[in-house]
């Protein structure tokens, strides 16, 4: 394949997933780590300068460069996404209590998403002191 096509190709999907990444920090079912991970790969294989770009945000610093370092997220990161995750979900849940039949499929749905969550941070995804910055 020319390098014109994997451009083409390669930077609008690498903006995609760069923008549900950094999304992902603010709403609990998007993975923000896989994201970015994705975004800095198509950037890598297209443009050195949006490779830069990625790995110099906030976003890739507090997420992904402890992961990609000590394959570990620290502590604090996970802590922070655990109580993001769960105000979120607490407000979804409360949000619905009055909906006749939905709520228990909501909350059914949440309760999985909750229980995938804590099996990532406590059992799948190990622990890092903290992060460097």
């Amino acid at each position: 394949m020319s390098k014109l096509i994997i451009r083409i190709v390669c930077i609008p999907l690498g903006f995609i997933f760069a923008a549900l990444g950094i999304i992902g920090m603010f709403i609990p079912v998007l993975p923000t780590t896989p994201f970015l991970l994705l975004a800095g790969f198509l950037f890598a294989r297209s443009s050195k300068r949006l490779n830069d770009w990625l790995a110099s945000t906030r976003a890739w610093k507090t997420y992904v460069m402890p992961f990609v370092e000590k394959q570990a997220i620290p502590v604090a990161t996970k802590a922070r996404i655990l109580i993001v995750s769960c105000v979120v979900m607490g407000i979804s849940a409360y949000a619905v209590k009055d909906l006749a039949g939905i709520n228990f499929v909501v909350w059914f749905t949440l309760e999985l998403v909750l229980l995938w969550l804590l099996y990532l941070m406590f059992v799948r995804i190990p622990s890092s002191a903290k992060s460097k910055q």
